[in-house]
């Protein structure tokens, strides 16, 4: 909010400023001043328009709850993931070599392949909670606030902690 207001008050000066300068002032095509500040002016009132649709964009209802639904679906995938994870369970066979299958793929794994699906499972996770957290502490950001949706508010705390997976569990 604070970079709109910045913008559209440097908007507002320089184009005053301009007019002022070849109305009270004489200056006209001749001195580069009025012109400086009529280019000024409509880069900065360019930029406080982006910075406005944006803003309402953001701001838009359906726009958070359309991404407010694609958190929960994030949220989601990653906990069928989890649960696919969780039916893993130590199997050995013949040969002396330590494997994990699953009672929902069947997949047959070495305890390596195991630990790296796993790991990639929480790098994903991790991925997501710093998207997430990243997004609502800039949300009490005042220079930046209204160009965040409040849709990162629709995943609980708690619900991010219960993603992580560790072995064992």
């Amino acid at each position: 909010m604070i970079i709109e207001i910045i913008f559209i008050s440097l908007f507002v000066i320089l184009i005053a400023l301009g007019i002022v300068l070849v109305n009270v002032f004489d200056h006209y095509g001749d001195d580069a001043g009025p012109l400086a500040c009529w280019v000024g002016g409509a880069i900065s009132g360019f930029i406080a328009f982006v910075c406005g649709i944006i803003c309402i964009v953001h701001s838009n209802p359906a726009y958070a709850q359309s991404v407010g639904y694609a958190y929960q679906e994030k949220v989601n995938k990653l906990k069928n993931e989890k649960a696919v994870l969780e039916s893993y369970h130590l199997l050995t066979e013949d040969n002396g070599k330590t494997t994990f299958t699953s009672d929902i793929t069947f997949e047959k794994l070495e305890t390596k392949d195991y630990y790296k699906k796993v790991e990639n499972y929480n790098d994903k996770v991790y991925d997501f909670k710093v998207e997430l957290k990243t997004w609502q502490f800039n949300y009490t950001n005042p220079w930046i606030s209204w160009f965040i949706s409040p849709a990162c508010f629709s995943v609980s705390d708690e619900t991010l902690e219960s993603l992580t997976y560790t072995t064992g569990k």
